[in-house]
């Protein structure tokens, strides 16, 4: 009888490897885009201590309603229908939200939760009746792997830390 074989899978964004990764936002309004300050895509890591002749893949927004979701996504293939698997992920975050702060709608740094999920279809953006996008894959497997603080407390200095 022979055991489950093991795939690993790496995403490294050093060199703008992007491996069919491409980013989700939603839940915000039709058409405000920019007013949402959306930004996305490889970019050199930014500031020190971070090494600036490395990449990653940057997900930035203005959270103004409270409720804006980005997300990436990655499309794996080669894998067999009907077949179960299990999916482990592991992501290192670089971010300048410090911990214990305040801000409107919550603090900056603890009120925003990092989760991963992984779906049998391509998650789509669609227009609710209130005309604001959402997404059409639920998460159903979706693993909460905590907020994107980091460990400064100083609220008034923005240093970037992974």
């Amino acid at each position: 009888m022979q055991g489950p074989s093991r795939q690993a899978i790496t995403l490294d964004f050093t060199g703008g490897n992007a491996n069919a990764v491409g980013a989700v936002f939603f839940s915000y309004p039709v058409g405000q885009e920019s007013f949402y300050e959306l930004e996305s895509g490889i970019r050199t890591l930014p500031l020190l201590p971070l090494d600036q002749h490395q990449t990653g893949f940057l997900l930035s927004g203005n959270n103004h309603s409270d409720s804006l979701n980005m997300t990436t996504k990655i499309r794996l293939t080669g894998l067999k229908p009907l077949t179960t698997y299990n999916v482990t992920f592991q992501v290192k975050l670089a971010t300048n939200a410090r911990r214990g702060c305040v801000g409107i709608g919550g603090s900056p740094g603890e009120a925003v939760l990092v989760w991963a999920a992984a779906n049998a279809e391509e998650p789509q953006l669609i227009i609710d009746p209130l005309n604001w996008y959402t997404i059409s894959a639920p998460y159903k497997n979706r693993v909460d792997l905590g907020d994107i603080s980091n460990s400064q407390t100083d609220c008034y200095s923005a240093t970037l830390r992974a």
